[in-house]
């Protein structure tokens, strides 16, 4: 991923900040993720068909390509349940399907303050106050449809959902494994 080593000098919040304001900027424009980490898409297969999808973390995880297309079809279905979810403006849905941390960051109030000063959120004065208004202001009009291209593998309970925009991979969720469901994480 370009700009490694100055995106390294920043806190993980303060990525997911820069990223956010990046994403709002583009909003109007790009109407289908909220989290743009683009990745080069690598596939390295060896014998047996394994698979290797690498991010910009380069984990090096590897799957097999059985349990590859298992997890994709589980995610498929997932992204189709959570698109449905939010596309009928379900709040409390959605709620069930994130991470406490998740909840915690896009609930924190130094967070909705620095989100509420994006150039799209000023222009249609429009101000954060809670996770639900996350929901209804930045979640709802930027991933009502959004479609599974790839994923990748962090490790057995941790992967990264991709969208193709434009010839590259988006981010569209981080996802964990937690008792055999999968949760939206950062």
């Amino acid at each position: 991923m370009k700009g490694t080593r100055f995106v390294s000098v920043f806190t993980r919040s303060n990525v997911y900040l820069l990223l956010f304001s990046a994403l709002l900027a583009f909003l109007p424009v790009m109407s289908c993720t909220s989290s743009p980490e683009t990745v080069q898409e690598t596939v390295e297969q060896e014998p047996e068909a394994a698979v290797q999808k690498e991010t910009g973390e380069s984990s090096g995880f590897k799957v097999s390509e059985d349990v590859y297309s298992r997890t994709f079809s589980d995610i498929t279905v997932l992204i189709n349940t959570l698109n449905d979810i939010i596309r009928s403006s379900n709040f409390d849905e959605w709620k069930k399907y994130l991470t406490k941390e998740y909840i915690d960051f896009y609930s924190s109030q130094d967070n909705l303050k620095i989100y509420n000063e994006t150039p799209i959120l000023k222009k249609h004065k429009i101000v954060l106050r809670t996770l639900k208004d996350y929901f209804n202001y930045v979640v709802v009009p930027s991933r009502s449809d959004v479609q599974l291209d790839d994923i990748s593998f962090i490790d057995d309970n941790n992967i990264k959902a991709y969208m193709r925009i434009d010839g590259e991979l988006v981010v569209l969720y981080t996802l964990i494994n937690i008792q055999n469901n999968w949760k939206i994480g950062l």
